[in-house]
């Protein structure tokens, strides 16, 4: 039963991510095809190959995105302090985190960056990038992060304040939030 739970909730978000992706099907329609995706993948994992080995591959391959992606996220709170504006954060277009159309160009460039330096550094059973070889077949995916993460720093650190909160609002410790003045 606990199973069950899990994956009308997981079922349920994967519908929801699926309209945050602006595609326009109503929420039982997302669920519906999510729930047919999820079939198909786990019939495939079942009776096609080795679970394990295609998980592991496919999780592997991951750190390509979420390293680099982990990079520019620290670099940019450190660039702000670990303050943002909660306000401007949730203003959408008319906030001051919308850049241009919503991504932030040197974010996007550093991101870029360091997916190239980890896909090309990537050894698993997926993907093996063209420098595994010449380095020894040593896998460096993770160093994607300081790849990006130096990129963001170089790209963006003239252009990034810290939020200056108004009078008698102190930012909260650690999430930036804001908080009353004692």
């Amino acid at each position: 039963m606990e199973a069950v739970r899990a994956l009308i909730i997981t079922l349920y978000s994967s519908s929801l991510n699926l309209q945050v992706l602006g595609i326009p099907w109503s929420r039982a329609r997302a669920i519906v095809i999510s729930a047919a995706v999820t079939a198909v993948g786990s019939l495939a994992a079942l009776f096609l190959t080795d679970f394990t080995t295609s998980l592991l591959s496919f999780l592997s391959l991951l750190i390509i995105v979420f390293a680099p992606w982990g990079g520019v996220f620290l670099a940019d709170m450190l660039l702000r302090r670990c303050r943002y504006d909660s306000d401007a954060l949730h203003a959408g277009s008319a906030g001051a985190y919308w850049y241009r159309s919503g991504y932030h160009p040197a974010g996007m460039a550093a991101l870029l960056a360091g997916m190239a330096f980890a896909a090309l550094t990537c050894d698993s059973e997926l993907w093996t990038g063209p420098l595994v070889a010449p380095l020894g077949g040593a896998d460096l995916t993770l160093l994607g992060s300081v790849v990006s993460g130096l990129a963001y720093w170089a790209l963006a650190r003239r252009r990034v304040p810290a939020y200056a909160p108004a009078a008698g609002v102190r930012p909260g410790r650690l999430t930036g939030l804001t908080a009353p003045a004692a």
